[in-house]
């Protein structure tokens, strides 16, 4: 009987004193920071991004939205890793009559083995400083049908209706082109759908290449790059762009009688010393519609820089389309406010990915970090 009581007395006090200590230590801990959405009475998120969450054996990816102004930010979803990498992210949303927004995000993801490409959306409402599901993550393009079949870089929409992308195969085909997205949920589409139209090909097949289309802030137009290789005497580039009918608005019914017709902005055959770039996106600062682009620098990361659309469209000689390299990044895209939300640069390895680990603000004057994050793409179109 002394035995037990003795056991008993033991483990009270090892109890207790666990609990003191546990309770101090909490005690101690500093208090959280102010959460920056605390202070808030609406929220329209500039951009979204996603991090790698979950540990062990249930990896998942989360994407947020988020404003670039203060830092706050709010979960979406979460989406498993057993899915494959992402290797592109778009976000775009439309403010509705009542005064809601409505977004949507998509993404591309790899799984290999087997070169599997498949192209999600998720679809999201914000009232006031509530952000709700409207569909949970959905698949509508693949090419399970052919893996030979591929697309790279790709964006959304101002609208969020109609996504552009850059569709090949290796060796025999490439093109710019775009698809309804919710004319391919009920029934996934092939990369290379019928349900989707072609806006640019290469004049000459396996010598030239197109890539990074992007739409321009009014919803009327897809920039992309044109360029060729060692084949083709002299070697080029291009910024072109195809116009869609003046006042469409993502019905695709409007556009089952459109011809794309190409119009070059810039080309290295009138202009030489115009540098090479990457990553296009439009948006508008003070009235006027920019374009900011990537270019390459020695550090390994590149110059983000901006292009003056209006100048560009000018012909006569003496107004040259030109490139102002701003600052060191990566990715960038516009928001509605003119802002550049792009992969933050700072020293390190492996920080000028296209994944990136720092999301940067840059609002005409500095650049600031906003918060930690991977692939973020703003809203963009008009403010």
């Amino acid at each position: 009987m002394k035995t037990r009581l003795f056991k008993w007395l033991l483990t009270a006090t090892v109890l207790f004193c666990l609990s003191f200590v546990v309770t101090n230590a909490i005690a101690k801990k500093p208090p959280p920071k102010d959460d920056p959405c605390l202070s808030q009475q609406s929220f329209t998120p500039d951009f979204a991004f996603y991090r790698d969450t979950g540990k062990g054996k249930v990896r998942t990816f989360t994407f947020f939205v988020a404003d670039a102004k203060n830092g706050c930010e709010i979960k979406l979803v979460d989406f498993t890793r057993g899915e494959g990498l992402i290797h592109a992210l778009s976000y775009s949303s439309t403010k509705e009559g009542d005064g809601s927004y409505l977004g949507r995000i998509v993404w591309r993801t790899n799984l290999s083995p087997g070169n599997f490409r498949v192209v999600w959306g998720y679809d999201f409402s914000i009232n006031g400083t509530d952000v709700g599901d409207i569909r949970d993550p959905y698949r509508f393009m693949d090419n399970y049908e052919d893996t030979n079949k591929n697309i790279t870089s790709m964006d959304l929409s101002p609208d969020r209706k109609t996504l552009a992308y850059h569709f090949y195969i290796s060796g025999a085909d490439s093109s710019i082109r775009m698809v309804n997205i919710d004319a391919c949920v009920a029934n996934t589409c092939t990369l290379d759908s019928d349900k989707g139209l072609v806006l640019a090909e290469p004049n000459l097949p396996q010598a030239e290449y197109l890539e990074s289309p992007a739409w321009g802030p009014f919803g009327e137009r897809v920039y992309y790059r044109r360029g060729s290789g060692y084949q083709v005497e002299p070697e080029f580039f291009k910024l072109q762009y195809v116009d869609l009918p003046k006042g469409w608005n993502g019905d695709w019914s409007e556009l089952e009688s459109f011809v794309p017709a190409e119009s070059t902005l810039v080309s290295t055959l009138e202009q030489p010393d115009f540098p090479r770039f990457s990553e296009i996106a439009s948006g508008i600062i003070d009235m006027r519609e920019f374009l900011t682009v990537r270019i390459s620098a020695d550090s390994g990361c590149g110059y983000i820089s901006f292009i003056d659309v209006a100048t560009c469209e000018v012909e006569e000689p003496e107004n040259e389309c030109l490139v102002e390299p701003m600052f060191l990044g990566n990715n960038p895209s516009f928001t509605r406010q003119g802002n550049v939300i792009h992969n933050y640069w700072r020293n390190g390895p492996s920080i000028c990915s296209k994944w990136g680990h720092t999301v940067g603000n840059y609002d005409g004057t500095e650049v600031t970090a906003v918060l930690k994050g991977f692939m973020p793409d703003a809203a963009g179109g008009t403010p």
